[in-house]
């Protein structure tokens, strides 16, 4: 998207922001919300926070499950860009609205305790980070989640931060969705983001550094999480 399009847009949607609040019912808030992720995947992330500022002025319920959605969405975008602490803020709150909404074995809490495992990872404050993420292992394993990889891989890379790659691989090889992979499999999946030669968990064990390549590698550059 280039830059003059990206300009319209933001300034039709600073207009939108607005006009009478009456403009907004042929809108959901959930329908910018959507349109707000789709951009924060393609890492547009000016015009995404644009999407996630109109649903966070429209709502009035603050403390519904959307609003929280939004803030989590923004908390990522933060977190995207090299702003942890403002993620932090930002997943503190959200995690606030879902736990006084939804029971305590929720999924989205588990998404919510990832996130704010991956700041917490950022800034250095380890042990509270290690907290939320063995929190979202526990509920991610109860529901049999297909995001479970998600949990362990970043508690990996909570681990190889630490300076314990030896742990970080102990944790990778426990992941019951990553267990019997070797390197010929995660080769063969064909997926990118399986390959190359970023991180080294064990130069003894070539499946832990595959393994961390392929839900952790772009930790490398900046700390991502695609939790829900």
């Amino acid at each position: 998207m280039n830059s003059r399009f990206s300009k319209r847009r933001i300034n039709g949607l600073q207009s939108f922001c607005s006009a009478a609040p009456g403009a907004f019912q042929y809108y959901s808030p959930e329908h910018y919300l959507t349109q707000g992720r789709y951009l924060y995947e393609k890492e547009n992330y000016r015009l995404a926070r644009s999407y996630v500022d109109i649903v966070l002025k429209k709502i009035v319920d603050k403390d519904s499950l959307t609003y929280a959605s939004a803030v989590d969405l923004g908390g990522l975008i933060d977190l995207d860009i090299c702003h942890p602490s403002a993620a932090l803020k930002a997943f503190e709150q959200a995690y606030t609205i879902r736990k006084s909404v939804l029971p305590s074995d929720d999924l989205f809490l588990a998404a919510s305790q990832v996130n704010l495992g991956l700041a917490l990872t950022e800034i250095g404050e380890f042990e509270k980070a290690r907290g939320y993420l063995k929190q979202s292992i526990d509920i991610r394993i109860m529901h049999s989640s297909d995001r479970l990889g998600n949990s362990y891989s970043n508690m990996a890379i909570l681990l190889l931060r630490m300076g314990k790659p030896d742990d970080a691989e102990a944790m990778l090889k426990s992941c019951p969705s990553l267990k019997d992979f070797s390197d010929e499999k995660f080769l063969q999946t064909g997926n990118p983001r399986f390959s190359g030669s970023v991180l080294l968990v064990n130069p003894k064990s070539m499946i832990g550094t595959n393994v961390v390549q392929g839900y952790g590698a772009i930790e490398q550059n900046q700390v991502r999480s695609r939790a829900l």
